[in-house]
């Protein structure tokens, strides 16, 4: 029997949520109902909602001053306008239906190729807005420079270090701190890769990258930087593009730079020693995460709450003896917990209260910034405070008194300083305007508060935002004076001492982020650290320091043999620090060759005045517009049946913000034609779809043999065709009750019709020409008209490895009723679960109950359930026999070894012991090709009730599978499988393509 496939595999599963809801697949919710306005300037169409007006002007003005500095750079002029979708902060961000998947917390921007659609989200701070809009843009001209006619995807296809590290040193230049931290810790190392070893999984693109291309655009120029980009886009070759740009190999210009960067940092690698030189080691790699980030020390300094990848999994809150390192308690798990979307680890850290007893955190629940209150010894969450007028909040401090809670508050796409006083349960905001103002700290006598910002060093009418600063705000009054710290390095992560007398901070000065202090009533500064990396979290504004507030032990972030790690200091010597030591003549930020200078080739003015500037405001339009076209295909085959052609392609439209979407398919082979069209809504929280398609399913047989004709002997040949044609029209609603959680309705309509024809050729047997055909319509089942409705309930907190899921648990249990020609009642109930005894080992378990229930539950019309499925039972798959063990021709399989294990019921047991390859061979992770190895044990059984009396039949099977992810998102599974219940042998193999269960 042969079967015509509806559509690709591929087009099935992007239509699958309007005709039918995802079977399983975590949500992405809508908690926000945003109504977006256009606001077009003379190059751009920025889409805001209403409450970021103000930050949408401004990046809109940003927008323009990047255009006439890129436009330079790289020669080239946008095609078309350029859209940009602004969010006014993470949350919003993250739900946008602009992206598809879970944009992940540390996601500061997308530029979408297809559309080429700039998505972002307001940073906070207009500094670090202006850094992740700059640096989309490049990516919106490296798209639209390499994107020709005939040319495939251009730049979309070149390695990330060769994209993002251009993006990084285009937007950042030549002067940044971060990047030179990671440089100094690669020589010191001696990590440095080569061309050939850069876009390994070692190396950090962006880091590397910016100081790849820093070193390119410094020694020859940045004009050559957009010569390479036209080169490599064409070709597809990074590497090869660089080579003939500049007129050099990739190992001398490797060696090179290399070169380059011991010579520019060993002066400092040499007066600096060890990074962890005077402090202690606490939270290191050693206990299995690479980022161990905001340390936050309890009042008496004994305990230490800090977040952490150790897991593996997700970054989450950790409690931890701050004497010995060891974890006492995960506080938060956020990998299979669905109560909090986010745990802010990029810009937040914990918080103590005064008396020890209590941690206070920064999350994101519902899609709204949440200040969370836990109790310290347990971990069990007393409070959870939705501070829904704001869009994200950071960096809680706790008053000396323990009622009130000042933290950063980001709305419209600003930030500001409030504070929630616990006992009234009202929240007050501190500041208003735009400049930045984050990390706060109450002073011991609570009169005080320091916090970060740039308000003493900014031009707001000009957009030229200046460097980090403290700033002191007086509570009573409101006055805000700065603090001394150093006018040419930014300062952040401000701490007080237990006496109030003064301030520990982090600073870039001399281009190395140290720990100093400063006497907030005469100004005096002195060095606490001189480490040769650098004291800092993720991002130069991530908080990276923390005092205790009774014993002054101070506790800090340092990069070291690129991991984050961290070490506390006691000494009450330490602690006062040392004075200032003298300047080198050239910043350690700099990256090499230092003598080009500080920032690539580009206008250094200010933003476009708003007087010399008409943007227009306008509606946004809701409108499908192309999307992308899929790869279409033409084939053709041929047999005993015939010659066959078949081809297909599929279109794909959605308006600007992702919010609609239109599949379009269709495919032929032979006379057969599968059609589809399937709209989405995902405006609201309530999704819903649509969809009407045509399925036909084609079965065929050829018999030959002798007979009589007229007293003549002649061959003749027989050709059956079964053709079933189903036309449906179909409809779903779902509603996300949380990220894990869903609710399902669908309902259909569907009509299925049935015909059949023989035909009959007569040969003569001499000469073997054919001397006679009969073609006859032979009786068929009647047409079936069909309506079905259904619900569903889902839940799916697993969370994947490289191949299948490794941790967490899936539910779906679901309910369809068909009613019409054929009259049944479908209950689904489909439990898996997946642990984690010993890292890392999973055990994965699943139990399926699927029956059919009614009157025409074993009607013969309707397709038979069966077990050897191979996403069910391993080894009994219709594909895995030979003919031989196919007795007869009868039934819907035309099998009868086949046909012992379909039924209208089944239940089906499963277990798998999952294991990374890499693991067997003492490696971390699941290496440079990731692969899983899994034992498996399969059970189930089907029947059918007819008339009382059921017919059982169990399939068993035992095995070994190797799972490959081929192409980060393709995955391959090989499996070696014993099979106790076939009549034909008990071994085999078999191939599927999709992850584990």
């Amino acid at each position: 029997m042969r079967r015509l496939l509806a559509l690709a595999a591929a087009i099935v599963a992007l239509s699958a949520a309007p005709a039918r809801a995802q079977y399983f697949g975590q949500n992405k919710v809508r908690y926000q109902n945003l109504e977006f306005h256009v606001l077009a300037t003379e190059h751009f169409d920025v889409h805001y909602y209403g409450e970021e007006t103000d930050a949408a002007r401004a990046v809109a003005r940003m927008a323009e001053r990047w255009y006439a500095r890129l436009s330079v750079l790289f020669g080239h002029q946008l095609r078309r306008r350029q859209p940009i979708l602004l969010y006014a902060g993470h949350p919003a961000f993250a739900e946008t239906g602009a992206i598809d998947g879970d944009v992940g917390e540390g996601t500061g921007g997308i530029t979408d190729f297809a559309r080429q659609r700039v998505v972002l989200p307001c940073a906070g701070p207009l500094a670090e807005t202006d850094h992740v809009l700059g640096h989309e843009l490049v990516h919106a001209f490296q798209f639209d420079l390499t994107r020709r006619r005939g040319h495939g995807i251009g730049a979309a296809r070149l390695p990330l270090w060769f994209i993002e590290g251009m993006a990084e040193y285009v937007s950042l230049g030549r002067d940044h701190a971060q990047t030179a931290m990671w440089m100094r810790e690669a020589v010191r190392t001696e990590t440095v890769p080569d061309l050939k070893r850069i876009g390994g999984p070692r190396y950090f693109p962006y880091r590397y990258g910016h100081a790849f291309w820093a070193y390119v655009g410094g020694r020859y120029g940045d004009a050559r930087i957009a010569e390479i980009l036209r080169v490599a886009g064409r070709s597809g070759n990074a590497v090869r593009a660089i080579e003939t740009v500049l007129g050099t190999d990739a190992e001398t210009l490797s060696r090179d730079w290399r070169v380059a960067l011991e010579e520019t940092y060993r002066d400092t690698l040499a007066t600096r020693g060890e990074p962890g030189r005077g402090a202690r080691a606490v939270i290191t790699a050693a206990g299995g995460g690479r980022l161990n980030l905001g340390p936050a020390l309890s009042p008496d300094g004994k305990q230490l709450l800090f977040l952490s990848e150790r897991s593996g999994l997700s970054v989450d809150l950790y409690l931890a003896d701050a004497e010995t390192g060891r974890v006492r308690r995960q506080v938060v798990d956020r990998a299979t917990s669905a109560h909090f979307e986010s745990l802010q680890f990029v810009a937040s850290a914990g918080a103590w209260a005064p008396d020890g007893r209590r941690l206070a955190f920064a999350a994101v629940h519902a899609g709204r910034p949440a200040l969370t209150i836990a109790e310290a010894e347990e971990g069990r969450l007393e409070r959870e405070v939705a501070l829904t007028q704001f869009d994200e909040i950071t960096g809680p401090a706790w008053s000396p008194d323990g009622g009130q809670i000042v933290f950063s508050a980001l709305h419209g796409g600003l930030t500001d300083l409030a504070v929630y006083d616990l006992a009234s349960g009202t929240t007050r905001t501190l500041t208003r305007d735009a400049y930045a103002d984050i990390q706060p700290a109450w002073s011991p006598d609570g009169r005080t508060i320091v916090f970060v910002t740039d308000r003493f060093a900014s031009d707001l009418e000009a957009l030229r935002m200046g460097t980090y600063g403290l700033a002191l705000l007086d509570v009573e009054t409101g006055e805000t004076r700065p603090l001394p710290t150093f006018a040419e390095a930014p300062a952040t992560s401000p701490q007080w001492s237990p006496d109030g007398r003064r301030v520990y901070f982090v600073s870039e000065r001399g281009g190395v982020p140290n720990v100093y202090r400063v006497d907030r009533e005469t100004g005096e500064r002195r060095q606490v650290t001189d480490v040769p990396t650098g004291i800092a979290g993720l991002t130069p504004l991530s908080p990276a320091l923390s005092v205790a507030a009774a014993t002054g032990r101070l506790a800090m972030t340092l990069y070291v043999k690129g991991r984050y790690e961290i070490f506390t200091i006691d000494s009450a010597e330490a602690l006062a620090g040392r004075p200032l030591a003298p300047l080198a003549a050239t910043a350690a930020s700099l990256l090499p060759p230092v003598s080009a200078g500080a920032t690539p080739t580009q206008a250094e003015a200010g933003a476009p005045p708003v007087s010399a500037t008409a943007f227009a405001e306008k509606p946004y339009r809701r409108r499908l517009s192309l999307d992308r076209i899929g790869q279409p295909f033409l084939s053709a085959s041929g047999g005993a049946l015939g010659t066959y052609f078949s081809g297909g392609g599929a279109v794909f439209w959605s308006d600007m913000l992702g919010e609609q979407s239109l599949l379009t398919a269709a495919q032929m082979t032979g006379r057969n034609v599968s059609v589809l069209a399937a709209y989405r809504n995902q405006r609201r929280r309530l999704s819903w779809g649509v969809a009407a398609e045509q399925v036909p399913f084609e079965g065929a047989s050829v018999s030959s043999g002798f007979a009589d004709a007229n007293g003549q002997a002649v061959g003749i040949e027989q050709s059956f065709r079964f053709r079933e044609t189903n036309r449906r029209v179909a409809g779903v609603l779902a509603y996300p009750l949380s990220r894990a959680d869903r609710i399902e309705w669908s309902g259909a309509y569907r009509r299925v019709s049935f015909s059949s024809d023989l035909s009959t050729r007569t040969f003569s047997l001499p000469s073997g020409n054919q001397i006679g055909r009969q073609d006859r319509t032979l009786a068929a089942p009647t047409t079936l008209d069909i309506e079905e409705a259904g619900a569903a309930f889902v839940h799916d907190s697993a969370v994947f490895g490289a191949a299948s899921p490794i941790l967490g648990r899936r539910v779906r249990a679901e309910i369809t009723a068909a009613l019409g020609a054929v009259r049944h009642q479908d209950l689904l109930a489909d439990v898996r679960h997946y642990v984690m005894p010993i890292k890392p080992v999973t055990v994965a378990v699943r139990g399926l109950f699927f029956g059919r229930f009614g009157r025409d539950a074993g009607d013969p019309r309707i397709a038979p359930l069966f077990l050897g499925d191979q996403s069910l039972v391993r080894g009994y798959s219709l594909g895995s026999y030979l003919s031989s063990a196919c007795l007869s021709n009868s039934g819907v399989a035309g099998c009868s070894a086949v046909e012992r294990f379909t039924g209208s019921r089944m239940v089906v047991g499963n277990v798998e012991v999952r294991v990374p390859l890499a693991a067997l061979f003492g490696r971390r992770g699941y290496g440079p090709i990731p692969m899983e190895l899994a034992l498996f044990g399969d059970g189930g059984q089907a029947w059918t009730t007819d008339a009382g009396a059921a017919r059982r039949h169990a399939a068993r099977s035992v095995g070994v599978a190797l799972r490959v992810n081929l192409l980060g998102f393709l995955v391959g599974e090989v499996d070696y499988f014993r099979a106790f219940d076939r009549t034909d042998g008990h071994g085999g193999w078999q191939v599927t393509i999709g992850p584990g269960f």
